[in-house]
């Protein structure tokens, strides 16, 4: 069995997803990586991959696992995006992979081992004209906004199963980081196309999402064919949030230069042991 959480450009959230008859492979790539050598009681790193596509200074192998894992959950797990599609060397990539910035989330699978087991990116509209959810939903987003896109979290494959403490704390990195990219970037508003149990999720958090539709119209996705809404996330109450949970200096902390390492939890005991 399968867990994922996924948001996207038609941000998703799935659970248990199961493929009748078929094996399941590695969902979240498996790669050989020098990255944890040096750090090998680590459980975790937040890898901070910069803006377009293999910029300087990022290993390009975990880039490239970076776009195999959105392959392997928006095709071949989901069918959230067509499996005749052209996909090179098993990664998935569009026109706006140009215009974004991106952070992963790798695990420890130790013997020189890593996977990407979390991932999101932002949209500049800045860079390239109209955002994906303005064509989806038909408005026009203002000068300087953005969209937060490909957004997955695998949290439980065959014997392998997060704890929901390691859960947590993997959003919680993957998320401080992107807000301070979205603050750092002075990206607003930034805007999301989600399933309805996501719009819950984040009303949960201390920073309930608003509506862009406000006459309550339902917008289904031509693949997936599930229903969610466009929404504004308030990103300046998330840095006030984050802020106060980590100190006047968590913003900073948080951001990532391309390429840049954060090592966090401990192999032994998970997240639990930062």
């Amino acid at each position: 069995m399968l867990t994922v959480i996924v948001i996207s450009d038609i941000m998703k959230r799935v659970t248990h997803v199961k493929t009748p008859g078929r094996v399941e492979g590695n969902i979240a790539p498996v790669f050989g990586s020098l990255l944890f050598r040096k750090n090998n009681d680590s459980r975790f790193a937040t890898v901070g991959l910069g803006f377009g596509m293999f910029p300087e200074g990022v290993d390009s192998d975990i880039f490239t696992n970076y776009l195999r894992l959105r392959k392997n959950v928006y095709v071949d797990q989901t069918g959230m995006l067509p499996r005749d599609g052209d996909y090179p060397d098993g990664m998935e990539f569009d026109e706006d992979d140009e215009r974004s910035s991106a952070v992963v989330i790798l695990e420890n699978r130790g013997m020189g081992q890593a996977a990407v087991i979390a991932c999101m990116r932002a949209i500049y509209r800045d860079k390239g004209g109209p955002l994906c959810i303005e064509e989806s939903l038909g408005f026009s987003a203002p000068k300087g906004s953005s969209e937060a896109s490909r957004y997955i979290l695998v949290e439980e494959q065959g014997e392998r199963k997060l704890s929901f403490r390691d859960r947590m704390m993997v959003n919680q990195k993957l998320f401080d980081a992107m807000v301070a990219i979205f603050n750092h970037k002075k990206l607003s508003p930034v805007y999301g196309l989600v399933e309805l149990p996501v719009e819950r999720a984040l009303s949960r958090s201390g920073a309930p999402p608003t509506r862009l539709d406000t006459s309550g119209n339902i917008f289904v996705d031509k693949f997936g064919g599930t229903e969610h809404v466009g929404v504004i996330i308030d990103i300046p109450e998330m840095s006030r949030a984050m802020t106060q949970r980590l100190g006047g200096g968590a913003l900073q902390q948080a951001l990532l230069e391309p390429g840049q390492v954060q090592f966090w939890g401990n192999i032994r005991h998970g997240a639990a042991a930062l």
